[in-house]
């Protein structure tokens, strides 16, 4: 166990079967005790895509293309890296959850900031008078 990790608010101690950082590199395996433990004790709504990670990259991802400040882009950005590694060190999610939710939320992200933001096609198509039918 990681005991370095704490549940806040929580007497109860950490449980989660990762020991220190989890695996040996980044794109290393698991250790077989943390793999049989999350397959024995499934936890419930946690799985792919990260949805943290999908909602810190959206709006960091936004925050980032629309603001001017620079302070706000470094926020953006902190919020973008810290999120997902927060997840897996927690030992919520692995690497493809968080690989996912960026995935899900790039597109999301680059569909808004070109539709709305730079051609705002949506607001012209939901202002536009309906067709009249003959």
């Amino acid at each position: 166990m990681d005991l370095n990790v704490k549940l806040i608010g929580e007497s109860a101690p950490n449980l989660t079967p990762f020991e220190s950082q989890g695996a040996k590199s980044f794109f290393g395996r698991l250790p077989q005790n943390v793999v049989a433990s999350l397959r024995a004790n499934p936890s419930g709504s946690w799985g792919f895509p990260s949805g943290h990670t999908s909602n810190a990259m959206t709006l960091g991802g936004l925050l980032f293309l629309i603001a001017k400040k620079p302070w706000v882009k470094v926020v953006s950005v902190a919020i973008v890296v810290f999120v997902p590694l927060s997840r897996m060190y927690l030992g919520l999610h692995f690497l493809a959850d968080v690989l996912g939710g960026y995935v899900i939320s790039l597109a999301f992200v680059f569909l808004f900031y070109k539709g709305v933001v730079k051609n705002a096609w949506l607001f012209s198509f939901l202002t536009r008078k309906p067709r009249q039918l003959h």
